[in-house]
């Protein structure tokens, strides 16, 4: 009917029809289709203009099919992407048909959990041989993936064969759409594949059409005897061949992507269709979100991977390397130590546990809590020869931590084994996905684990944990406890309670080589040596693709308690200059959002000549202090009495709900700090208990001393008590602290995320402690805070100030004027700040006072406003070693940045050492060695 008023009504309707049975549109579509074209002949006009929008609508919903495929190395981070594509139907599985090629099976690639993953065996290994040019020359291997997608068949019931690599991220809709551009509407797709350059077929994706893949399956075969292909990479062969057969291909810029490594916050737009390469589920995730592409997941923010607090337990066996990695953690605050609250089983006391042949060369006072199991803990061998405990062991250490409720403090509770290597941080970032809810609604009740049956990694919510206190026993009467692994058991008893098991394949990698995949955990790393190595891979110290949640800023919005930071800087040595680096940079104690300085009045003319915008207010005492006591430590006790004294004479201490003392070779991230400090103190000042923090087991270590509001008044109003009733002249000034708060009855709050400390060999900074500690030169200073995070963009500015490293710097710098004003304290109280300090005490000694707020200080230059025009700053690499100096074994390699101020200078400072290591002592240390100061430790 339509054809007899315009014929090509029919066609364009025919052409649409086509297009609506391919993709699914039905009879219903169809007709409302045919009626308009009738409509519109017989009202005298064409469909043709309307026909492409009715097309379009419909080939939305798939009309261009496509056949995918990928090659899989049954290790690394392959295996772990390949499991979080299958369970979110990314990937290969995104297309309308898939099959995944690897040399061995489905259950020994991605284990039984994704049996139905449809796999095919490529005969012979993966590993293949890369050329100088780095390329790997895989054209082999490929060759029989094509033979074999020949004979499966399958591609010609799809209009397009897809190969993808396993880290290219594809947006399906986006590549129908591509495709779908690439034939006339309702015409067959002539033979062709698609190219991102004329000159280039792009390995991480290649599409081929149908008709070219049925002629390349018919004459195809003829390639591999004409082209010599030993040399070449599978994308070139394929291009070859195709060339060769002349099959035409189209250049479309659109299909890939190439992610710059050196730009991580820009991994995908919104503009192309695939992305390559995307090596981490995390920033497979941020490429959707940036791509706008929906997915069921997005990636937490800085503030709420802080606030999914951790609760993390783990059992030692006594005598055992479990022993020596728990005491290596203990003192650097890793494993269980770096989550927000923790609890140590075994059956050995902690004095048994914990003997001083294994101790690390620093060692607290006491060291940490143990709770003593009694009887016998066994351990269980399931069927693939992996260790776990048994369950019936198991259970009594289960019964003991129902009876300390601390995990219901916490959002979730983490089961370790002392040997698996994780970052807290991401593990929280992971179980936030699972849950993001916060406030008033606690997470359901869940267990996330992987398909391992003894996983040593396993995690359940608060409500999951409560759910399996109360019935626990109902599982033991009803599963029994022989011959089962605590992780079996578990998992059967949470089914038995109808508490949902989720499997998550990033939570956890068994038998890994390297560290550098997506996954929150790393097991077995049995030697600290290893553990440290495996952690660093992991993203220990801040690099080029550390996540959002890890880095900090200056100038990002202020979260979590207020800050009234003050130190005392001896009037000689490297202190003075060091302060006015930091004032002018704004970093230190004047990244806080109050600051006091404390000097004597020899150190007057240093700071009235280099920062006469400070107000200087003075009286005088000699800050020198003798060195002896029982552990022989500076007994500075008396100029540090002085200095508190200061503080509580200011007053300003009380508008903030945090005070902190640090050294001045103390470098630390205010955002991280505030994130520690926030986990203690989460409600309301009102509601928060008075507390200080021991940084260093439960000792109190002098390079930041964090004492809370209500704690900083009972300080205030009883150290006259202190000084009458505890000898201090024997005692150093962070001792004498202690004792005095311990005797004010202010609580001490364990916080090994406070400090790091022992930075003499140039071990890295991380990204899970707040303060680092020491760095006496301004460069390492500097250094540390770009390797703990700091952000990007804040990291090149900073670095260019600093000039070439002297014994005695000086530089001429211009700063201009500026008032800090993005970092304002909140307090409920006004704050009324004055230019000059007034003292009242009466005292034949005499200090200089220099203090303001961060907010409101006047004269002192922008943070980063240097006059760099004279220098350039160009930057050496470093090597980070694999194992720390500290527990005898050799440190980290470290170059010296390379600066020019009209030279180039190449410091040179190595932290290695060369000696033996004797393994078969506990706490071996090597023997021997010169270079630098990398020397092991008795």
């Amino acid at each position: 009917t339509a054809s007899r008023a315009d014929p090509s009504a029919l066609r364009s309707t025919a052409a649409a029809a086509a297009a609506m049975r391919r993709g699914g549109g039905g009879p219903a579509l169809c007709a409302l289709l045919l009626a308009s074209a009738v409509a519109r002949a017989a009202a005298g006009t064409t469909a043709v203009a309307t026909v492409p929008s009715i097309r379009d609508a419909a080939a939305d919903s798939s009309s261009v099919t496509l056949f995918c495929f990928a090659v899989v190395v049954p290790f690394g981070y392959e295996v772990a992407l390949l499991e979080a594509q299958y369970t979110e139907k990314t990937g290969v599985f995104s297309c309308d048909g898939q099959l995944v090629f690897s040399n061995v099976s489905s259950i020994e690639l991605v284990g039984q959990h994704y049996s139905s993953m449809e796999t095919a065996i490529i005969p012979g290994h993966l590993a293949v041989p890369s050329g100088p040019d780095c390329l790997l020359r895989n054209s082999a291997i490929f060759i029989t993936v094509w033979g074999q997608i020949i004979a499966d068949g399958r591609f010609q019931d799809f209009d397009w064969t897809v190969k993808l690599d396993v880290d290219t991220l594809i947006l399906a809709p986006r590549l129908r759409s591509l495709l779908r551009r690439q034939s006339a509407p309702g015409e067959a797709c002539a033979p062709m594949y698609l190219r991102a350059s004329d000159d280039k077929l792009p390995g991480p994706i290649e599409c081929l059409s149908k008709s070219a893949m049925n002629y390349f399956a018919g004459t195809g075969e003829r390639c591999a005897s004409l082209i010599e292909h030993s040399a070449l990479t599978e994308s070139m062969y394929l291009a070859a061949c195709l060339e060769s057969l002349k099959i035409e291909g189209k250049t479309d810029p659109s299909l890939l992507f190439q992610v710059d490594p050196q730009q991580p916050d820009l991994l995908c737009d919104s503009e192309h269709v695939a992305f390559h390469p995307l090596k981490s589920w995390a920033q497979a995730l941020q490429c959707m979100q940036q791509s706008s592409q929906k997915t069921s997941q997005r990636l937490p923010t800085a503030t709420e991977v802080t606030e999914t607090t951790l609760f993390c337990f783990t059992v030692l066996l006594p005598f055992s390397y479990e022993a020596v990695l728990a005491a290596a953690q203990y003192v650097e605050g890793l494993g269980v130590f770096s989550c927000d609250d923790h609890m140590l089983f075994s059956n050995s006391s902690a004095e048994d546990l914990f003997p001083p042949g294994i101790h690390p060369a620093k060692w607290p006072s006491q060291g940490p809590d143990v709770h003593v199991i009694p009887g016998t803990l066994k351990k269980h061998m399931d069927g693939n020869g992996l260790s776990s405990w048994d369950a019936a062991s198991f259970l009594k250490v289960w019964d003991a931590l129902f009876q300390d409720p601390r995990y219901l403090q916490s959002d979730w509770t983490l089961k370790v084994q002392p040997d698996a290597v994780f970052l807290p941080s991401r593990l929280r970032a992971t179980m936030w996905q699972h849950c993001p809810a916060r406030g008033d609604r606690d997470c359901d009740a869940l267990l996330v684990r992987t398909a391992m049956p003894n996983s040593p990694f396993e995690v359940m919510s608060k409500a999951a944990v409560a759910t399996y206190s109360t019935g626990y026993l109902d599982c033991m009467a009803s599963l029994g406890t022989t011959g089962q692994g605590d992780g079996e058991y578990l998992a059967a008893c949470f089914k038995l309670l109808d508490i949902e098991t989720v499997l998550e394949p990033s939570l956890f990698s068994e038998q890994v080589e390297t560290c550098d995949g997506p996954q929150v955990a790393f097991h077995p790393f049995r030697m600290w040596q290893s553990y440290l190595t495996c952690l660093r891979q992991a993203g220990y110290a801040a690099g080029v693709h550390t996540p959002a949640w890890d880095t900090w800023s200056f100038d990002s919005p202020v979260h979590g308690p207020t800050m009234f930071c003050f130190s005392v800087v001896l009037p000689h040595g490297a202190e003075p200059e060091m302060m006015l680096r930091q004032h002018q940079d704004g970093v230190g104690i004047f990244a806080c959002d109050g600051y006091l300085v404390v000097s004597n009045n020899s150190a007057l003319e240093t700071f009235a000549s280099k920062a006469p915008t400070l107000k200087l207010a003075t009286v005088a005492m000699d800050l020198s202090a003798p060195t002896g006591g029982r552990y022989m430590t500076a007994l500075n006790s008396p100029v540090f009495i002085e200095a508190w004294h200061q503080v509580f004479e200011d007053g300003r201490f009380q508008n903030y709900d945090w005070t902190l003392k640090l050294d001045t070779d103390a470098a630390f991230g205010p955002q991280r700090l505030r994130n520690v400090l926030w986990g203690h103190c989460q409600d309301s000042d009102d509601d928060c208990l008075p507390m200080y923090l021991a940084n260093f087991g439960r000792d109190l270590h002098g390079p930041v001393e964090a004492i809370n509001r209500k704690g900083m008044q009972s300080y205030s109003a009883g150290v006259d008590r202190c000084l009458t009733e505890i000898d201090y002249a024997d005692k150093g000034e962070d001792w004498y602290l202690s004792l005095c708060l311990d005797l004010l009855r202010v609580p001490r709050a364990e916080e090994p995320r406070l400090l790091s400390d022992w930075h003499l060999r140039g071990d890295s900074c991380d990204v899970v402690h707040a303060v680092f500690h020491p760095f006496k030169e301004w460069d390492d200073y500097l250094d540390c805070l770009c390797e703990s995070g700091l952000g990007e963009a804040g990291c090149p500015q900073l670095l260019a100030s600093t000039s070439t490293r002297t014994s005695s710097p000086t530089r001429t710098t211009t700063t201009t004027t500026a008032a800090h004003t993005s970092r304002t304290a909140s307090t409920s109280t006004t704050r009324t700040t004055t230019n000059t300090a007034t003292t009242t005490r009466t005292s034949t000694s005499r200090l200089v006072v220099v203090f303001g707020d961060a907010d409101e200080e006047e004269g002192h230059g922008d943070r980063h406003g240097h006059d760099d025009s004279a220098s350039g700053a160009g930057l050496g690499g470093r090597t980070d070693g694999a194992m720390s100096a500290q527990y005898g074994f050799a440190g980290p390699k470290r170059k010296e940045h390379l600066r020019s101020q009209g030279r180039d200078r190449a410091g040179g400072r190595d932290g290695t050492f060369a000696g033996a290591v004797d393994a078969s002592r506990p706490n071996a240390s090597a023997d021997g060695g010169d270079s630098g100061d990398g020397g092991g430790d008795p």
